[in-house]
C-alpha cells in the first residue's frame, strides 16, 4: 500500500470514529436508530458519516447553553467534553449592566 492510501484510510477511520462518537453521545436517536446509524457510518464510508453528521448538526442548532460558536455547548460534538463551562455566563459584561 502506498503512503497516500494509508493516510486516506487513517483520515476515513478518524472521521467515522468521530461521527460514531457523536451519534453515541446524542439524544437525537433512539437506541435502535443509533445502531442503524452506526451501520450506515461504517458500511458506507464517508457518505454515511456525512449524512449522520448533517442530521446531528441540524438537530443541534444554537441552544440556551450554546454561546453561538457552533461547537462549544453543542452536546453532539465529539470534541465537547461537557465540562467547565456549565453555569458560566459568557455574555455577562459586568458592572451595572451598561446603565
Amino acid at each position: 500500500m502506498t503512503v497516500p492510501a494509508i493516510a486516506a484510510m487513517i483520515v476515513l477511520l478518524v472521521i467515522n470514529a468521530a461521527v460514531t462518537l457523536a451519534v453515541w453521545r446524542s439524544g437525537v436517536y433512539e437506541p435502535e436508530q443509533k445502531r442503524l446509524q452506526y451501520l450506515l457510518i461504517w458500511l458506507v464510508p464517508l457518505v454515511g458519516a456525512a449524512a449522520s453528521w448533517v442530521v446531528l448538526r441540524e438537530h443541534s442548532r444554537p441552544t440556551a447553553r450554546d454561546d453561538g460558536d457552533g461547537i462549544k455547548g453543542n452536546p453532539y460534538s465529539p470534541w465537547n467534553d461537557m465540562s467547565g463551562s456549565e453555569g458560566h455566563d459568557s455574555h455577562h459584561h459586568g458592572g451595572d449592566g451598561g446603565h
